[in-house]
């Protein structure tokens, strides 16, 4: 005798379970494409201008955050306490933008606090994947520009400079030139990288830095020279990895922090090329300008010479 099983299928029971089901698969066929339009308005400048202005302007810091480049997030970090405490600003429209190959400038109108209409000329890179990032810089414009020092080609003669250097004495080409081979081999070195350097590499960088307070993370170096004096800082967060680094010559006469800076330049230029905001310069007088920017290893990191004449300042940071 055969036994013979029979399934009922109960339509009305499962018909629940299948629309649950449509529901679910429309959902995410929903937000994959909601994904996909979010991605493509990142690669808009102007978008990602809009969307970091009125988060901006509405003291909404953690979500300006995310449009922003990761030195401009620590840049916004360090601001929530005190411009929580100053007005709202009302942001209205991004009026244009100035796109070039690697960066653009977005001109976002806002009103203050005093209900006057402002303009804010705002630095956007491109970044992997063609996605655009605020670089925010807020505070740190060259004095009387409005716009952030970082891709500008603008550079500024240092006032009374003189016409030509002075006869450089043997020693003090020497010393500069033990100085310059120091900077170069640092700063071509490719394991140090702002960002990913870490701390156990610094002995074959530079064998004299030290922690020098307990309190610190930063190694230091000092070393004194026949017509300046080398102080060094290595910058490390509390993970140990290197965030930026500074050199300062002390000289001890006006007319050596020309001849240190014409030199020091000489050699970076054989190593890193031309500054990028040198257009305007003449190869034998770069001593006469008071601030030169290379960006190293792709856009990742930006090499800044300064002469204040009192000393020559040369700073190693993240550009990204």
């Amino acid at each position: 005798m055969t036994n013979h099983v029979f399934i009922t299928f109960n339509r009305m029971k499962f018909f629940p379970i299948l629309l649950l089901m449509v529901v679910f698969f429309m959902s995410s066929c929903s937000c994959e494409e909601e994904g996909e339009e979010e991605k493509d308005k990142n690669n808009d400048p102007a978008w990602v201008s809009e969307q970091f202005y009125k988060a901006y302007c509405d003291q909404n810091y953690q979500e300006a955050e995310k449009y922003c480049d990761r030195q401009s997030q620590e840049t916004l970090r360090s601001m929530y306490e005190w411009e929580s405490m100053a007005p709202k600003q009302k942001f209205k429209s991004v009026d244009s933008c100035d796109q070039y190959e690697e960066h653009a400038y977005c001109y976002c109108s806002y009103e203050d606090d005093a209900e006057e209409n402002q303009i804010e000329k705002l630095l956007l890179r491109k970044m992997k994947g063609d996605v655009w990032k605020v670089h925010f810089e807020k505070g740190n414009h060259y004095e009387g520009e409005d716009e952030s020092p970082l891709y500008s080609k603008k550079v500024f003669k240092l006032r009374n400079a003189p016409d030509s250097l002075a006869e450089i004495d043997y020693l003090i080409t020497e010393d500069a030139k033990e100085v310059t081979e120091h900077f170069v081999k640092v700063f071509n070195d490719e394991d140090f990288v702002v960002g990913f350097f870490k701390e156990f590499g610094m002995y074959s960088i530079d064998e004299n830095a030290e922690k020098k307070y307990s309190y610190s993370d930063n190694y230091e170096s000092r070393k004194h020279y026949s017509a300046w004096t080398l102080s060094q800082t290595y910058q490390f967060d509390v993970n140990d990895v290197l965030t930026g680094y500074e050199g300062k010559a002390d000289v001890f006469e006006e007319e050596n922090s020309y001849i240190l800076f014409h030199l020091i330049t000489v050699a970076f230029n054989e190593v890193f090329g031309k500054p990028y905001n040198s257009e305007e310069v003449e190869d034998e007088k770069w001593f006469q300008y008071e601030e030169l920017r290379w960006f190293l290893k792709g856009y990742n990191e930006e090499l800044i010479i300064h002469n204040d004449r009192s000393a020559i300042q040369v700073y190693l940071r993240q550009a990204y």
